[in-house]
């Protein structure tokens, strides 16, 4: 009996910080402070055994239903997304370091590493969920990636455009155009991210032709006298 209660009171410490470590998040204040309201959506759920790339797909066609404004979006994924964390994959999510995860961009990628052993062979579509446009990455680059290595796989559409998607850059002009108005199929997002990006390479190139600013002229303090 004295033994048991020498353990238990030894491994207390310990248990403080594993409790501890449950009670803080991964997300930065940018997250948990954004309002998102509350929506009644039954998402899919991911132990941490299966494949997470037919997991995040199947997330992703799930709450597009949300309809979140563009500042909600960000948190209310990231919320959604740890509603459907079960068992395993729980823990997983709550071993993450706190305040690390600032987008949703960030936490599915993480989730993705993490359980990518188990990506089926034929799910090639994990490739195409990697790869993701630069914070100073010209739109026309990054469609250009998109499309090779589009043009090497075999994946469903649905699939190609949740990953297109995900990979612009939040908040961009295209990224906040494909999520006011769905495009019917891949083509259709990739005629009009070559549009966005037409625009975007001309107007730098008008911003380029500008002048440079004239130097301001002081004005003439003296003046003759009569």
């Amino acid at each position: 009996m004295g033994s048991l209660l020498h353990r238990a009171i030894s491994s207390a410490p310990e248990i403080d910080r594993m409790f501890e470590a449950t009670q803080q998040p991964p997300f930065t204040q940018r997250i948990l402070e954004t309002y998102v309201p509350n929506v009644k959506i039954r998402v899919p759920t991911y132990d941490g055994t299966k494949d997470p790339v037919q997991h995040l797909t199947s997330f992703m066609a799930t709450i597009s239903k949300a309809r979140f404004t563009e500042e909600q979006k960000d948190a209310g994924q990231c919320q959604l997304f740890i509603d459907s964390l079960v068992e395993n994959a729980l823990i997983w999510f709550s071993h993450i370091p706190p305040g690390t995860i600032d987008c949703f961009e960030q936490l599915s990628t993480a989730f993705l590493r993490n359980y990518r052993v188990f990506i089926q062979r034929n799910a090639s579509s994990a490739e195409l969920w990697e790869i993701v446009q630069e914070p100073d990455e010209p739109l026309w680059k990054y469609l250009t990636r998109f499309k090779e290595k589009y043009a090497t796989i075999t994946v469903a559409e649905d699939v190609a455009i949740a990953a297109f998607k995900k990979g612009l850059i939040p908040g961009s002009r295209l990224h906040v155009d494909l999520n006011i108005r769905e495009a019917t199929d891949l083509d259709e997002a990739l005629h009009r991210g070559s549009r966005v990006a037409y625009v975007e390479e001309d107007e730098k190139k008008r911003a380029n032709k500008l002048p440079p600013p004239r130097p301001a002229v002081a004005k003439e303090k003296s003046r003759e006298t009569n």
